[in-house]
């Protein structure tokens, strides 16, 4: 068994203002501060497990799931579903990775689940350290962190 470690959602909560700003920046994305999307489409989640466990989701309506998705495709609109789907998880995974090397890893031993991609359930789940942004094209992202009970 892991001993406790000190990590809550106000530690994950800096670090997330930190790596989101710079992900936005390396792919080209104009994401600025805004509300969360009113109706979400689709959610990409990551699941992360060690001395604490937890989860970062991605929740996007259509509009932001298509921004996102092209930000990663180098400025290319995902050629379908799959396509939009495929880059959804991999933002998802780098996010996570970020959050990872940036919050956890100093604290213990962390794993990544692999991401997992769909529909955004009605309604969107609640808790967690969350950020609205507002992407291109009218497409709105809220990042959800979400740490499990101690």
């Amino acid at each position: 068994m892991c001993p406790p470690i000190a990590l809550d959602e106000a530690d994950l909560s800096e670090v997330l203002d930190q790596v989101l700003p710079e992900l936005f920046g390396a792919y080209g994305l104009a994401a600025t501060p805004g509300p969360p999307p009113a109706v979400p489409a689709m959610i990409a989640a990551i699941a992360f497990e060690g001395p604490r466990s937890g989860c970062l989701r991605l929740m996007l309506d259509e509009a932001g799931a298509e921004a996102l998705a092209t930000s990663l495709l180098g400025g290319f609109p995902p050629e379908g579903p799959e396509e939009r789907s495929d880059a959804l998880g991999e933002w998802a995974n780098i996010a996570a990775g970020n959050l990872k090397t940036r919050a956890l890893d100093p604290r213990g031993p962390f794993r990544l689940g692999l991401p997992v991609v769909g529909a955004a359930p009605s309604p969107p789940p609640a808790g967690g350290t969350r950020r609205g942004f507002e992407l291109p094209g009218a497409g709105h992202l809220e990042v959800a962190l979400v740490l499990d009970p101690a």
